[in-house]
């Protein structure tokens, strides 16, 4: 996929009037900020930092490792290497010097998943004579936007994890009702064998409660009668590309009603 493919630099030019930048500066170091490759579509390795700046007048710049050009074929701009820490510095400053440029910071981390640009890489910045404003309203349009098949994949997925959830309680439910003993740890197998075919960056379910919780098993209400009334919370993924959604299903016992 070529780089900054179809991105709509007449939108980013309003945007960035709206917050008063003369551009928006991407940085990303090991992966620590999945926004910047997600708009610039960028792949490889990413061991050494980069730095774009897509301004908003003129042809978009970047700031890159020379062992690392690859993943910059076909970026639609200039691309200036570096090697030495010295050498970044000074292409930064002719870059950025006296401009006010758009980073994802979060004033008083108010919204960590924004956060992603370490405080000494704005202090870098800000000793150029830049000045770095928070780039929220970007990362809202430009990053935060599911295409039309991720929108599909999250549909297709969520859709699959409301039939888990009801198929999970329905088998805890006759396992309880033939007198049998049932785990948290056991429903949460039963889900994860279930949600195979779904893709997801980590296990999708979050332990909550601990090790020892974990094997509890499940009662409910005030006679301690056994139910499949607990467990943990499974995070809704696309069925596409495993990106969480800014969805979550409830905890299981929410749903037991449809059961």
């Amino acid at each position: 996929m070529t780089l900054l493919d179809k991105f709509d630099f007449p939108a980013l030019k309003d945007l960035l009037d709206q917050i008063g930048a003369d551009g928006w500066l991407l940085y990303d170091f090991h992966g620590i900020n999945p926004s910047a490759t997600r708009v610039l579509g960028i792949n490889g390795m990413g061991t050494r930092r980069f730095f774009v700046l897509l301004p908003r007048e003129g042809k978009p710049v970047a700031i890159a490792h020379r062992i690392e050009l690859a993943s910059f074929e076909g970026f639609p701009g200039e691309v200036r290497p570096y090697a030495a820490w010295s050498e970044l510095h000074e292409k930064l400053r002719a870059l950025v010097g006296g401009k006010t440029v758009a980073m994802e910071v979060s004033p008083a981390d108010a919204v960590p998943y924004l956060d992603r640009v370490p405080h000494g890489v704005i202090q870098l910045i800000e000793s150029f004579g830049a000045r770095v404003v928070s780039s929220g309203t970007l990362i809202t349009r430009f990053a935060a936007r599911w295409s039309a098949s991720e929108l599909a994949g999250h549909r297709r997925a969520a859709e699959a994890i409301a039939e888990i959830a009801q198929d999970t309680l329905r088998w805890a439910g006759a396992e309880l009702a033939r007198g049998a003993e049932v785990r948290e740890t056991a429903m949460q197998t039963r889900v994860l064998e279930a949600r195979a075919w779904l893709k997801a960056p980590c296990s999708p379910i979050r332990p909550g409660w601990g090790s020892q919780d974990a094997s509890r098993v499940l009662r409910c209400g005030r006679s301690g009668r056994r139910c499949a009334a607990r467990a943990t919370r499974p995070l809704l993924y696309s069925a596409t590309d495993g990106r969480r959604s800014n969805l979550s299903l409830a905890l299981l016992w929410t749903m037991r009603r449809g059961a």
